[in-house]
Formats: structure tokens, C-alpha cells, sequence
């Protein structure tokens, strides 16, 4: 009888293609009929199963009972290596256009005696050199692990997006600073240069912005952030010199500016908090430890009890754990069931790696069911 499966926590074509070799040489060997879709395997006989888990444990992959009348809903979640070269060449297509608009915006500034444009100019200057840290270390991101970064180089596009969230909030800051004074005393704006320099920087702003608008790592989304509050705030300038164009309210140019700076702030700061947990490795949000561990108890009678459940994240996307079990079963084919359900029930938290070590003890002597013992 046929069934399905999906394998859970292939990161890198490397990977994959090792798997894809194993199982080849294991249906010549065995005269197996194993066969590998992107992350789903079909398989045809017990035997095959128990000798594919092998390769799985090694490399620390989890195997989820997949419904086949569930597979074509279940597209959406088929393997995809994240392409890091496809964003690190959009990023640099994005600086480049960044860096121009920079230089042309800094002449106009003083041109048109702007606040706004004025602090827009230096929180785009900030910018490019942001975009430029942000591309070098998503760039780095894509290395595979070697024996000085055992656990990968994914971390380095958090620690762009890091990067990034500083450069957001010392940008605000001064832009507050700067247009504060400017509110209580207003000075007159050219308008009509207001209204044209808005209009091309909406364009350009806006190319950058939809470039960049479908990233998924923290690094992408921060980057995102900042191209969308560029046209956000551009947007309004645009409003802003219609409006100046039939009044005289030049105190709305610092106004504008401030809001800006606020809602920068509002968006870029919590953040820059989440990226810091991760860093200091925290649970991923959504996930609660004692509920796992209790899911954990309850997934086998085996299962006697749970000591030292860690659970944390490598870049916000990829989370890890580690646990150890103590259990009754003697052999290691047991104990390998033991863990491939654990592996399975924690796929489901997008905990795509997790270490489990065993305590055998098949006198029940140690007696404990706490998950939370460190």
C-alpha cells in the first residue's frame, strides 16, 4: 500500500541532493521503490521505511504522515530553498537607485528650503549605507555550515536586519531633533520644486519598494520597511505641496516630518526588540514550551518524563530544539519510533531541527514528568 510523506527540514540543495543519493543507491541495493518529490516520499513497503528513517536521523530530518487526498492543498508548502543571490541582486539594484536618489534629493533640499524633504534626505543617506550593510551580510547568508559557523551563516541577515532597525530609529531621532525647532518657527517652501521632486521620488521609491515587498527574513522585511516608509513619506510630501500650493501653512512641512519620524519609530522599534530575542535566543513567538512538553508526554506511554526542552531560533524563520527523554524501550529501533514521532509533532511549530537524547530506564526509578527542568 502507498503512503505519503513529508520531510521536514531540508534547508539546502546540498542536503537534498545527498538525500536524493541515498535513497537511489538504497532502491538499486534493496530493489526498493522509493520515490522523492521535492520534500514528499512515497512509499510502497514497511521495509522501506525503516531503512529510510536512518538517513533521516542522521541528518536530523522529521517525517509527517502526509493524506493523500490532502496533497494537491498541500502545494503551497512544498520545498523551497530560499534564494538568497535572487534577493542579494535585488538589494543591490535597490541601493544603486537609493544612492542616485540620495545626491538628487540632497541638492534640491537646500534648494527648495524643504524640512521635510531636508530630513528625508538624511534618513535616505542613512539608508544607503543600511541597504549596503543589509545586501553584504544577506550575501554572507547563503554560505552553508562549515567548521567555524557549525550552525550556518543564516544569522548574518538577522544581524542585517539588525543593523537596519538601528540605522531606523538614530534616523527618526534626529529627524525629530531637526524639525521640532523648525514646527514653532516655519519658514516658506518652494512649492512647485516640492511638487516635482515628490512625484519622481514616488516613482523610484516605489519600483524599490515592490522589488522587495515579498521578503521573508527579518534582513527583508526591515529593508521593506524602509522603502515603504520612503513612498509613504514622499506620498505625503506629494499632498503636502498641493496643499501649500493654495496656503500658507508652512508649519505642516516640520509637522509632516514629525509624524514621519513617529511612525517610522512606532514600526521599527518592536522590531528591533523581536530581532534582539532572537539573538539572545528566546522561544520563537508563538511557541510555549510547557505546552510542547506536554504534547510530548502525551504522544507515547513510553514516554515517562522530559528534562532540558530548549527551544530556540537561528534567524526568526529556521527554530531548533532539544530535549531529552526518558523512556522505557530498550532497542534502538524503538527509540528511533520515539523520536520520529517527536520530530513529527514539532514540525508543526516550524521546529524544522531538534536533537533528542534518551534515558533508558526501564525500572521507572527516575520519576519525573516536569518538561521545564534546566
Amino acid at each position: 500500500m502507498e503512503t505519503l510523506y513529508r520531510i521536514v527540514g531540508i534547508e539546502s540543495q546540498s542536503q537534498y541532493d545527498w538525500l536524493a543519493h541515498q535513497i537511489q543507491d538504497l532502491n538499486q541495493d534493496k530493489g526498493f521503490a522509493i520515490e522523492l518529490d521535492k520534500d514528499i516520499v512515497r512509499l510502497h513497503r514497511q521495509e522501506e521505511l525503516l531503512y529510510l528513517r536512518r538517513f533521516l536521523a542522521f541528518e536530523q530530518f522529521s517525517l509527517v504522515a502526509l493524506d493523500p487526498a490532502e496533497l494537491e492543498l498541500d502545494k503551497a508548502k512544498q520545498l523551497r530553498f530560499k534564494n538568497t543571490q535572487e534577493t542579494a541582486k535585488k538589494m543591490r539594484i535597490v541601493l544603486i537607485l537609493n544612492a542616485f536618489f540620495t545626491v538628487f534629493e540632497a541638492f534640491f533640499c537646500w534648494t527648495l528650503n524643504s524640512a521635510a524633504i531636508l530630513s528625508d534626505a538624511v534618513h535616505d543617506s542613512g539608508d544607503v549605507l543600511a541597504i549596503a550593510i543589509a545586501w553584504f551580510f544577506e550575501k554572507i547568508s547563503d554560505r552553508e555550515a562549515d567548521n567555524r559557523y557549525s550552525y550556518g551563516y543564516r544569522r548574518f541577515s538577522l544581524l542585517g536586519g539588525l543593523i537596519t532597525a538601528v540605522f531606523l530609529l538614530f534616523g527618526s531621532a534626529f529627524i525629530l531633533i531637526t524639525s521640532i525647532p523648525k514646527l514653532f518657527n516655519p519658514e516658506p517652501v518652494h512649492v512647485t520644486g516640492m511638487f516635482w521632486v515628490a512625484i519622481f521620488a514616488v516613482v523610484v521609491n516605489g519600483y524599490c519598494s515592490w522589488m522587495m515587498h515579498k521578503g521573508q527574513s527579518a534582513n527583508e522585511q526591515l529593508l521593506n520597511l524602509h522603502l515603504l516608509e520612503d513612498v509613504l513619506g514622499w506620498v505625503a510630501i506629494l499632498i503636502l505641496s498641493v496643499v501649500l500650493r493654495f496656503t500658507n501653512w508652512y508649519f505642516l512641512d516640520p509637522l509632516l516630518s514629525i509624524l514621519t519620524a513617529v511612525w517610522i519609530i512606532s514600526q521599527s522599534f518592536p522590531r528591533f526588540l523581536n530581532i534582539s530575542k532572537i539573538f539572545l535566543q528566546a522561544v520563537p513567538e508563538g511557541i510555549d514550551p510547557q505546552v510542547i512538553g506536554q504534547q510530548i508526554l502525551a504522544l507515547d506511554d513510553d514516554i515517562d518524563g522530559l528534562s532540558h526542552l530548549h527551544i530556540w531560533s537561528t534567524d526568526g524563520e529556521q527554530h531548533m530544539a532539544s530535549v531529552t527523554v526518558l523512556t522505557c524501550r530498550l532497542t534502538a529501533d524503538e527509540q528511533e519510533d520515539l523520536k520520529q514521532k517527536i520530530r513529527s509533532l514539532v514540525a508543526k511549530y516550524n521546529i524544522n531541527h531538534i536533537t533528542i537524547d534518551t534515558v533508558y530506564d526501564p525500572d521507572h526509578f527516575i520519576q519525573r514528568e516536569s518538561s521545564q527542568h534546566n
